[in-house]
């Protein structure tokens, strides 16, 4: 057999290392550093889970990768991962929680095994197609799936296992990110180190988790954080000092003009500790808090800080929607941040009566302070001075009878809600719109349909928009009088009302001259400080009221039972005559 051209040749070395560069490019920096899949004696569901490792200097994109952990389902890991330099990705299999920039839930729907205890294989490819398998590993003594695969593409040897870890073991590479392929490379670890690193210091404190108490924070309210903070290197940590703070530039450092809540010392931290701190006075708005850590004699310091993104209050507000659109347009729904900062929706969700959770964007996008955005379920429509985004899966369809409209943040508590019927208006291609973005979200006389000539309002004010310019009285209505003649001018009036303690159970009431109580408007609502109320001028059986002066009562007790106010102030219904 003649040998092939010269030229040919330098094709086919060419073509081959072509293949190799493009297997490098394609993220194989990012390695399966440690895992464990047999966490408890008699039921691992929702307790293994997989470290990932980025040992490259760059950032790496995530999104779409598929991971295989010997058991079908695949897992493809959701749109706007991405894994840090030098930095570690936790994914939790078989359990619900919420995504963060460090910890993966893989869910449970669907998902009816775990990870096997005698032997299997954790595969991980690029993109869901699986064309390009990125690291491999298994454990056992048979041959697993995409073994031959892996084989093929130099990333593992065929025949090669490691040896079983026992209960509450873990498997990891001895050295983070240093996998040439080997079973040397693996050791199994008595003391397990998730989302750190494999090599113990001899000091290492590490920020291990951060949660809030209550879940949902009431503006100027008060709320406890605690962090769980790890020694995980070898000797005793002395004179440890953790700060709580508001880390607005992300930078994991407290600078001039970021708030401090809380600074402890300890005397020494040899296992795990919990910091608490006690935050109140937050004005509504999004916040991220931070807590870091630091130690004279600490080794190594990555991971010393960990951050938490919270809302006091209910910054952005559902404002308008179009639940029954003429034929061929959209559905969609505005949304207003009625906060005096941005907010980031990364990862905030939308859903209906249904409970299926629609993600808005996995990636960082601001609403500014009194601006807009609308979700819709046709990317160009409608037209609007302000970003437009279809939501992951789509806009969740509107019922034209009645449906429930659900807003939640990135830890999915719940931001704003509606539910409407179409007592409320129901006119094709007009818009539900709502008086006033600090009125009652889930109440009838806080919407009504749109008077615009086009039908609604996306993106600017509304056309029933009403404001009350009252004064600082207890209670106070405005406009005074109104005219509640569906014009589209002083429909109605909103009472607004302060309390002097941060929160208290309030009953609000419309008396007519004679006394006579012809409508209760709230009752035992649980409110912060500040609030409003609108009346459309109608009485609880819905007709409406004749024209004269009205009396509003309002009663309210402190929260806790420690005192109680009335107040009383007086609005004049007009019409024409």
């Amino acid at each position: 057999m003649k040998n092939p051209p010269p030229y040919k040749s330098a094709a086919i070395i060419g073509v081959f290392l072509t293949i190799l560069a493009a297997g490098s490019i394609a993220g194989a920096a990012v390695v399966v550093n440690e895992f464990c899949y047999h966490p408890h004696p008699s039921n691992d569901t929702g307790l293994e889970w997989i470290e990932l490792y980025n040992s490259d200097s760059t950032e790496q994109d995530l999104s779409g990768w598929d991971l295989y952990p010997s058991r079908s389902p695949h897992f493809v890991l959701p749109a706007g991962i991405k894994i840090g330099p030098q930095s570690f990705i936790l994914i939790y299999l078989r359990r619900d929680g919420i995504n963060t920039g460090a910890e993966i839930y893989e869910g449970t729907a669907g998902i009816s095994s775990n990870m096997t205890n005698t032997r299997g294989s954790i595969a991980l490819f690029s993109n869901s197609e699986r064309d390009s398998i990125i690291d491999f590993v298994e454990y056992g003594d048979d041959s697993m799936t995409y073994e031959a695969t892996a084989a093929a593409a130099g990333i593992w040897t065929r025949g090669v296992f490691l040896d079983t870890a026992l209960c509450s073991n873990s498997l990891g590479l001895i050295s983070d990110g240093s996998d040439s392929n080997r079973k040397a490379d693996w050791k199994e670890f008595v003391r397990p180190t998730p989302g750190h690193t494999n090599q113990p210091y001899p000091v290492d404190i590490a920020v291990s988790s951060i949660l809030v108490s209550p879940e949902s924070i009431l503006p100027e309210g008060e709320f406890t954080l605690s962090a769980e903070i790890v020694n995980m290197g070898l000797d005793t940590a002395y004179l440890p000092v953790i700060e709580v703070f508001e880390d607005r530039n992300g930078d994991s450092v407290r600078d001039a003009g970021e708030k401090l809540f809380a600074s402890l010392s300890w005397d020494l931290l040899s296992d795990k500790r919990t910091a608490l701190a006690q935050i109140s006075g937050l004005a509504e708005g999004q916040y991220d808090l931070a807590v870091a850590v630091r130690c004279s004699s600490e080794n190594y310091t990555a991971n010393n800080y960990r951050s938490i993104r919270i809302c006091a209050g209910s910054p952005v507000a559902i404002n308008e929607f179009l639940y029954y659109p003429v034929s061929g347009a959209a559905e969609w729904l505005e949304l207003y941040n009625r906060s005096a900062g941005p907010v980031n929706i990364k990862g905030w969700t939308v859903e209906d009566n249904t409970g299926v959770l629609h993600t808005i964007d996995h990636y960082d996008q601001f609403i500014q302070p009194g601006g807009y955005l609308i979700l819709t379920s046709i990317d160009n429509q409608p037209l609007a001075g302000c970003l437009r985004l279809v939501p992951d899966g789509g806009l969740p369809s509107l019922n034209d009878d009645g449906d429930v409209l659900k807003l939640r943040d990135s830890r999915r508590v719940q931001d704003d809600m509606v539910q409407y019927d179409s007592d409320w208006g129901k006119s094709r291609g007009k818009a539900l719109e709502r008086v006033n973005q600090f009125l009652p979200t889930n109440a009838s006389a806080s919407w009504g349909l749109s008077l615009d000539p086009f039908g609604s309002t996306p993106g600017r004010q509304n056309s029933i928009y009403a404001e009350n310019n009252c004064g600082n009285a207890e209670i106070s209505a405005g406009p005074n009088p109104f005219s509640p003649d569906n014009d589209g001018h002083e429909d109605r009036t909103i009472f607004s009302y302060r309390l002097p303690w941060n929160q208290g159970v309030v009953n609000i009431s419309v008396f007519d001259r004679m006394g006579r109580r012809v409508r209760s408007l709230l009752s035992n609502y649980r409110s912060v400080r500040e609030g409003n109320y609108a009346w459309d001028g109608r009485d609880n059986d819905g007709r409406k009221c004749p024209m004269g002066i009205y009396v509003i009562l309002l009663e309210a007790g402190e929260a806790s039972g420690n005192g109680t106010i009335k107040a009383k102030a007086t609005v004049a219904l007009a019409g024409k005559l």
